[in-house]
């Protein structure tokens, strides 16, 4: 006994308003304490004394009334642990366990929990089939893996985990063999849940619980009515430009996280985008250093990749699909050169009217015109004439009459 020593461990506890707490210490090596006076102190509060195989609360202070209790069951393996009912936030601060026959304290911090839980994102779509995770976090991040975790669909219960392992006794019938927690990520405060073969009638509201914390968050599960849109479906360039195949998702979400391919064809891939970045191990050798992808999109369902220096084997068709989609949304976009000017009609290929038939037209146009000019002339011209001699035979049938007119006086 004369080299043991107190130990408190947690030294850090944390406790929401009104949960319950454990404050534990022991003594090392162990030995039982049961005929041991302990001391539990907050400051100069007296908080518990066990003065030796009962409890003596005279001198506790007023605001630990009724809500102390020493776990007696584990004194005989050198166990002090010390319950605290109904925490508020005046109970923060720290507490001293002691052992008086030893001389030895060790010390505890009692805090305010200002941990949560958060599900993002807050809504996951799936079509039907597909696996989907839903995935909660605590903030701050803290180990769970001693904690219990708990997920419910409505009022049902679709798993739980109570600390290192999983207890399905009372999971749904409708979530049998259906659900696993990802158990690796729970030292980084992460909580991830894969639901495997999504139906429809997995619709619905989730809600995932750390019970010690009092601490819940939703995620909502709905079926994916999304589809993949490239717009325009026909890209034109010239040779040595850069141009940009642009595509998206309707209604639009984040594809930050998602799987983006891009084909030329049936040849290799044009561009790979996975597990939040570019990857060109897959990349077709031809497009090798060539393809720009915008990031800074992605949050908003917009997919716009940049092909530079664009040769006329890169015409033909595209397809960008979303492969963590199930079934896979695919789109296509078609790629093509600017028709170039003919360099003898100077005019695009296939045009009906070529450069040097132009002035022939001009010609004929102009004969046509001067013709209709000419005829004109000739036809004034020809009733000049007859109105002349029309006038001037007019003219002597007037001189010749008075002679007539006189005879028959």
């Amino acid at each position: 006994m004369d080299s043991s020593k107190v130990v408190c461990s947690p030294s850090t506890v944390q406790a929401h308003p009104g949960q319950d707490v454990v404050l534990s210490c022991r003594v090392e090596p162990p030995f039982d304490l049961t005929h041991e006076t302990l001391e539990w102190k907050h400051g100069k509060e007296d908080v518990h004394r066990y003065p030796s195989l009962w409890d003596y609360l005279d001198h506790q202070d007023s605001r630990f009334f009724n809500r102390t209790s020493l776990i007696t069951e584990y004194l005989k393996d050198g166990i002090a642990s010390l319950t605290l009912t109904n925490f508020t936030n005046q109970d923060e601060g720290n507490y001293s366990f002691c052992l008086p026959e030893l001389l030895s304290c060790s010390d505890v911090t009692l805090t305010e929990n200002s941990s949560k839980v958060v599900c993002s994102p807050s809504t996951v779509q799936a079509h039907p089939g597909q696996d989907v995770v839903l995935s909660c976090r605590v903030e701050p991040p803290f180990d769970l893996t001693h904690e219990t975790l708990e997920w419910k669909h409505g009022k049902e219960d679709v798993h739980r985990y109570p600390s290192l392992w999983d207890y399905l006794d009372h999971q749904d019938s409708r979530f049998f063999n259906r659900t696993s927690l990802i158990t690796e990520y729970l030292k980084d405060g992460i909580a991830s849940l894969t639901l495997t073969n999504f139906t429809n009638q997995d619709e619905g509201n989730y809600s995932f619980c750390l019970p010690e914390l009092l601490s819940c968050s939703d995620v909502t599960l709905t079926e994916n009515s999304s589809k993949v849109v490239c717009s325009p479906s026909t890209v034109q360039a010239h040779p040595g430009q850069d141009v940009v195949l642009s595509c998206r998702v309707e209604p639009p979400f984040d594809l930050t996280r998602e799987t983006l391919e891009w084909k030329h064809g049936t040849t290799g891939f044009m561009h790979v985008y996975r597990s939040g970045r570019d990857n060109y191990d897959e990349q077709d050798e031809r497009f090798k250093n060539r393809t720009i992808l915008n990031h800074q999109n992605l949050k908003d369902g917009n997919v716009s990749l940049t092909l530079t220096n664009f040769t006329m084997k890169d015409e033909g068709n595209y397809t960008f699909c979303l492969r963590t989609q199930t079934p896979f949304m695919c789109s296509d976009v078609t790629l093509t050169k600017i028709p170039q000017m003919d360099n003898e009609t100077h005019n695009h290929p296939g045009s009906a009217v070529s450069f040097g038939v132009i002035p022939a037209i001009a010609v004929g146009v102009l004969g046509g015109v001067l013709g209709v000019l000419g005829v004109a002339v000739v036809v004034r011209i020809l009733a000049f004439r007859y109105l002349r001699r029309f006038c001037f035979n007019h003219s002597e049938e007037e001189e010749e009459e008075p002679a007539v007119i006189g005879t028959k006086l």
